[in-house]
Order: structure tokens, then sequence, then C-alpha cells
């Protein structure tokens, strides 16, 4: 169950916007440009720092965006082991 703080973001107008366009069909993935929307990434992350704001979303592929998460999570596990080996 989503937190109350990740309800009320999933309501900010250019999320829904663009979400609304993702779902209507004909937005191309921005990270492959090949592949069909069916998704809408933060360019940022959230766990970065990363806004709901229009600036911030991007139409992507769940190819494209599982790749991102996938990416992005390698990056913060490696941060943390260093941080615990006392190399940060």
């Amino acid at each position: 169950m989503p937190s109350k703080h990740n309800q009320q973001a999933y309501r900010h107008p250019d999320y829904v916007a663009l979400r609304r366009r993702v779902k209507a069909g004909g937005l191309i993935c921005a990270m492959c440009n090949t592949r069909k929307a069916t998704q809408v990434d933060h360019i940022t992350p959230l766990v970065a720092g990363g806004q709901w704001t229009g600036e911030n979303l991007r139409p992507a592929c769940a190819r494209c965006n599982a790749g991102e998460g996938a990416r992005l999570g390698n990056r913060l596990r490696a941060k943390r082991r260093r941080y615990r080996n006392g190399k940060y």
C-alpha cells in the first residue's frame, strides 16, 4: 500500500497529464526512442531528490525504465557498502 505522501504525489498535475498521454498511446520511449512508452519515468529518481514536476518526468518503455531502476539500485548498494567499510 503506497504511503499517503506517495498517493498525493501520484495526483501531481504534471504526472497525471503525462500518464494520461502515455495511456492514450502514441508516445515513444524517451530513452531508447524505438519502443512505445508504457510508463512514466523520473529523470532524477525520487530517492536522489527528484521531484514530481514535468521537468523531471519522461515517457519510458518498461524495458528501459526497469533497467534504469536496476542501475540505480546497484549504485546505491555499492555506496552503502563503501560507507559501511569506511571507504567513503
